[in-house]
């Protein structure tokens, strides 16, 4: 976008330059400017030599691409806004979805972590050996919360009932828990 606005003031200062230098060259051929309705170049001056007449055809259609290429530039800068409303437009969509997920998603963790608590809770209540026959069949990171919730004094009774490497797995969960910030 930066390219085509200097593309535009380059172009601008370019068709500048040639209608200062068509006036110019008009008032020295004809004399200052007269109040009469523009024409093309060739037309105002009828006493020309066939070089001037030239010249000032050429500087004519030089204004005119120059005018065409500023519409063009002028169109094109109009569709880069219109693209940039709608990107933003986009981005606002998107910053909602993205609340709404991570709304979403606080709201299950939350849901999740009172399930645990409430089942930690029950886990508790058991005796060590019956909740470690339980425990048993439940997969690592299920246990290792559970436990992760309960009373020390609970949690080493139910993993002391535990097989060993069940114990040692969920003890490595619950150490590696405790050291993530």
């Amino acid at each position: 976008m930066l390219e085509k606005l200097k593309s535009f003031f380059i172009l601008l200062f370019i068709f500048a330059g040639v209608f200062v230098l068509t006036v110019k060259l008009t008032e020295i051929i004809k004399g200052p400017r007269e109040q009469t309705p523009a024409t093309s170049p060739a037309a105002c001056v009828s006493d020309k030599t066939p070089s001037e007449i030239a010249v000032l055809e050429s500087l004519s259609l030089r204004r005119q691409q120059l005018e065409a290429k500023e519409a063009e530039i002028t169109a094109t800068l109009k569709a880069v806004k219109d693209a940039e409303r709608g990107l933003d437009a986009k981005i606002l969509t998107l910053t909602a979805l993205e609340k709404s997920v991570k709304e979403t998603m606080n709201a299950k963790e939350t849901k999740d972590a009172a399930k645990i608590a409430s089942l930690a809770k029950i886990y508790s209540g058991m005796r060590a050996k019956e909740a470690a026959k339980l425990m048993a069949d439940l997969d690592i990171k299920t246990a290792a919360a559970i436990i992760g919730n309960m009373r020390e004094i609970k949690a080493a009774a139910l993993l002391s009932e535990l097989p060993e490497n069940k114990a040692k797995a969920i003890t490595e969960i619950i150490t590696s828990l405790d050291s993530k910030p």
